[in-house]
């Protein structure tokens, strides 16, 4: 004898509708054989190889644009070592479009085409991320341009090493000191030093410019001096800086100078 309650299930079950699990739409699961997983397999394959297409071409055009503002003519050389006309088509009335290289323009394109493919996939615009872009091609732009410049410091850093000057007198000379330079260049008296020598430079501050200048009776002896003469210093026995020659009679006249 069934319990009332088993009887109760065994008659009201038969008369109520069985319930089903309906996905919704769109909530089909793709298997690895069905059509559209597939389709997404190709679809993403051949994303990756318009990418990859693109970046090729970008990096392709992009070291000829490279080569024909910066380059000086490196690949039209690389190409005519080669053979082949290459080096025309470079060189050619057709390689430019006003002052853009012509293949500037097939970068924008390939850039443009890598873009879409990345802006397809993901269906949206990121701004930031356009402008990241933006900057690094810039600072690309401009590291490319930095070689040149440094040479160009370095040789101008290297100059003051290879020669250096005395330091400028500042004074001018008195009626003394002009007289005293005349009398020095009579007798053909030199004053041998160095740029570097504080002592040279206080005496001639002492003749002033015009005296120093009017004389030519100074000699410079440092190797790295500009329009040094070693050899002479050298054959003269100079020891030290600065040397005259006649000392014992121009200590009076350096002293009358001031």
């Amino acid at each position: 004898m069934l319990p009332l309650s088993a009887l109760s299930s065994s008659l009201i079950a038969p008369h109520l509708p069985q319930q089903r699990h309906v996905p919704p739409p769109g909530a089909a699961r793709m298997t690895a054989d069905s059509p559209d997983a597939a389709a997404s397999d190709a679809e993403r394959s051949a994303r990756v190889s318009l990418a990859a297409v693109a970046a090729v071409g970008c990096a392709e055009t992009g070291a000829i644009t490279a080569d024909k503002l910066w380059g000086g003519g490196a690949l039209g050389a690389m190409c005519s070592s080669v053979g082949g006309g290459c080096a025309d088509v470079l060189s050619g009335p057709w390689a430019s479009v006003g002052p853009l290289p012509l293949a500037s323009l097939g970068l924008a394109a390939y850039g443009g085409l890598a873009l879409l493919v990345r802006l397809l996939q993901l269906q949206a615009a990121c701004g930031l991320c356009l402008l990241s872009a933006g900057l690094s091609a810039a600072v690309l732009a401009l590291a490319w341009r930095l070689p040149s410049t440094r040479r160009t410091d370095e040789d101008a850093e290297m100059a003051p090493f290879g020669e250096r000057s005395p330091a400028p007198i500042a004074s001018h000379s008195s009626r003394r000191a002009l007289e005293l330079s005349e009398r020095l260049a009579a007798r053909g008296a030199k004053m041998y030093g160095a740029w570097w020598c504080s002592h040279c430079a206080g005496q001639k501050e002492t003749l002033g410019a015009e005296a120093m200048g009017e004389g030519g009776f100074y000699v410079e002896c440092s190797p790295d001096g500009a329009g040094a003469e070693n050899e002479r210093c050298v054959a003269a026995g100079v020891k030290g800086y600065p040397t005259w020659e006649d000392l014992s009679e121009l200590e009076e006249m350096l002293s009358s100078a001031k």
